[in-house]
């Protein structure tokens, strides 16, 4: 906790994220974030779900508590339509970010309780 406070207190005070916390976002800007999140917990859990049986991550798998994917398809209908999966963007910052959670997943699998605990706490 104390290693990151620093980064925290940066994203914490950020443009977009005190607009946030005030409600004062677009409608356009939301959706944006939640694209970004179905990518990252899509290519999360993906990783997830080929790690559990790896001793290091083995003792976090509760998909049924935990996983979001399910949830986020639901938003990104509701937000962007039947249609979705074929229209939500995916930023260059979302993209190397999910690019990096494969690439954990597949090389370091250790490295995945960190991306956990952070996404689900």
């Amino acid at each position: 906790k104390e290693a990151t406070k620093e980064v925290h207190i940066q994203a914490e005070n950020a443009e977009f994220m005190k607009n946030f916390q005030k409600g004062q976002v677009s409608r356009e800007g939301f959706k944006l974030v939640m694209a970004s999140l179905y990518h990252i917990y899509t290519a999360l859990e993906e990783e997830i779900e080929r790690n559990k049986q790896n001793p290091v991550y083995a003792p976090l798998y509760f998909p049924e508590e935990l996983h979001r994917r399910a949830a986020l398809e639901q938003d990104m209908a509701f937000w962007y339509g039947p249609h979705w999966q074929e229209i939500i963007p995916c930023t260059p910052a979302t993209q190397h970010y999910v690019k990096r959670l494969h690439e954990v997943g597949r090389t370091h699998p250790e490295l995945l309780v960190a991306h956990a605990y952070t996404r689900y706490l």
